[in-house]
């Protein structure tokens, strides 16, 4: 299974970035910015990341020890000279809700979830769910459902990242994870990292060459169990992290120890899979609206907008992504169109209404908007 920590290195340090470029040809050193465009573009389409991992030798420490020194403008990080084994691979798709725990109160404000498999595993899909803004890139959490199972974590207000980012640019986030549902015993998990751009130049790894940036980060974990009758448990975890981000996406990275000496090193390999479908960024890509929201009782008017006549369907999920209603499935005429959503019989909580279009439309194949119904 994979954990939240585990996501959200993945997700926030590996795949906080742009679209997917060809790393083929060597690249001049140029100094870089990271944006809200560069975050956004590389959830277009689906990728793949595969890790590999240094073997460490006296020598290929040696090299990881010296690069995670090179600080400074116009550097030439080279990775090329340890061995290096598969490590993990996984695909990354953008997705739209209803998915595991998008209804869940605390990512009233995510635009933008991410659906994460392990390639070769039997392990339910991870969705992790963020906000991304011009000022901040926001992880506030993620779920997993196994056979019915809805577990969610989340990270209290939110992990942030500012954007844009540079060099010499520097943050510290902190957040509480919270679990639900909650473990049998009381536990209270807090995660905070101080990050700093200390350098820029070109990253050369066996998969090619690209200009980057050189992040160094301190994360700390510390975490209380507290079990009936017995004293609180304690434990703390820090780890220094150098990552070399290239459009705010890592490629390379060096763990060390609190010491300050190499305990691993690892670069990635990505390439773009356009077997999945683009999604509409959401609700205002077809101008769809549910009104009255919240629901008090009765019905309510879902309305949209195509922009051409076309095959449509409008339907309402749970919070567990169950279909509990179609409201309209059929051709249906371009401008603006309106149906009728009755709650009755439905319990009181949140959904999630969602258009479903074919065809060419500009706004590509839905949109979605969460609903609140109260009794």
């Amino acid at each position: 299974m994979t954990t939240l920590s585990q996501a959200r290195r993945w997700l926030h340090r590996s795949l906080l970035g742009a679209a997917a470029v060809s790393a083929l040809a060597p690249l001049s050193s140029a100094q870089i910015t990271v944006t809200e465009a560069d975050v956004r573009a590389f959830y277009v389409g689906l990728t793949q990341q595969t890790t590999f991992d240094a073997t460490l030798t006296p020598s290929s420490t040696a090299t990881l020890q010296a690069l995670a020194a090179q600080t400074g403008g116009g550097q030439t990080w080279t990775f090329t000279g340890p061995t290096y084994t598969p490590g993990g691979s996984i695909s990354v798709s953008r997705v739209l809700p209803p998915q595991p725990g998008s209804t869940n109160p605390h990512f009233a404000t995510a635009n933008l979830i991410v659906r994460t498999d392990t390639t070769g595993s039997t392990d339910s899909p991870f969705f992790a769910y963020f906000r991304l803004t011009g000022s901040e890139f926001v992880v506030l959490g993620g779920a997993l459902d196994i056979g019915g199972d809805l577990t969610v974590s989340r990270f209290t207000p939110g992990y942030r990242q500012p954007l844009p980012y540079t060099f010499g640019s520097s943050w510290t986030s902190e957040s509480a994870i919270e679990n639900d549902p909650p473990p049998p015993f009381q536990v209270e998990t807090v995660i905070r990292e101080e990050s700093e751009v200390v350098g820029w130049g070109t990253l050369v790894t066996p998969a090619g060459s690209e200009p980057a940036l050189m992040v160094r980060s301190l994360d700390i974990f510390r975490s209380t169990i507290t079990i009936p009758g017995l004293p609180p448990i304690v434990t703390a975890d820090s780890t220094r992290v150098v990552s070399f981000d290239t459009r705010g996406l890592t490629l390379a990275s060096i763990t060390l120890g609190l010491d300050g000496q190499v305990q691993s090193g690892m670069y990635s390999s990505r390439t773009p899979n356009t077997a999945g479908e683009p999604l509409a960024d959401g609700a205002d890509a077809l101008r769809l609206a549910v009104s009255p929201n919240p629901i008090g009782s009765g019905a309510a008017a879902v309305r949209f907008e195509l922009s051409h006549a076309g095959p449509a369907a409008v339907r309402v999920y749970d919070a567990r992504g169950r279909l509990v209603a179609t409201l309209a499935d059929g051709m249906r005429a371009a401008g603006p169109q309106s149906v009728a959503w009755s709650t009755a019989g439905l319990p009181a909580g949140v959904y999630v209404v969602r258009v479903e279009m074919a065809g060419p439309d500009a706004a590509g194949p839905g949109a979605a908007v969460r609903v609140s119904v109260a009794r």
